[in-house]
């Protein structure tokens, strides 16, 4: 985490270092795991199927899972759903404009006690892709 890879120092309002609140802070903090895969299915000749997983695990937490079914069609546009273990469903739809904009949309709906007080969350996503266009051969990033 960036407290970890930066010098953090904690002062109080007459510029005094405060070492107890940074203590404190590092105390708290546990190891967070994370596994993640998946695998690009080709379909036919206009579609394609990506499920993928991801495993987080924290120490004196619940294993938590995340599954997500994705289908691309003509390399252009993704339709796709997901689970969250026991927190939300959710799905989502992306478009790829050119080879490097692309415009998204993904409503995800609380399973948990949160579904009482939310109607679930909306992300409007914007992507674009930057670097050199190296001519030759073409290696699509699915992940």
């Amino acid at each position: 985490s960036t407290p970890k890879l930066l010098r953090t120092e904690f002062f109080d309002d007459i510029g005094v270092r405060d070492t107890t609140s940074l203590n404190a802070f590092q105390q708290g903090q546990k190891p967070h795991y994370f596994l993640s895969g998946g695998y690009v299915w080709d379909l036919g000749d206009y579609m394609k199927f990506k499920p993928t997983f991801l495993v987080k695990a924290v120490d004196g937490a619940p294993l938590s899972f995340d599954l997500s079914a994705n289908f691309l069609f003509y390399e252009k546009f993704w339709l796709g759903a997901m689970y969250r273990h026991t927190d939300a469903v959710g799905l989502l739809a992306q478009y790829h404009i050119t080879d490097d904009l692309s415009v998204g949309y993904a409503y995800d709906y609380p399973l948990s006690p949160l579904r009482n007080y939310s109607g679930g969350s909306h992300e409007f996503m914007l992507g674009f892709e930057f670097g050199n266009k190296l001519k030759g051969i073409r290696s699509p990033r699915y992940f």
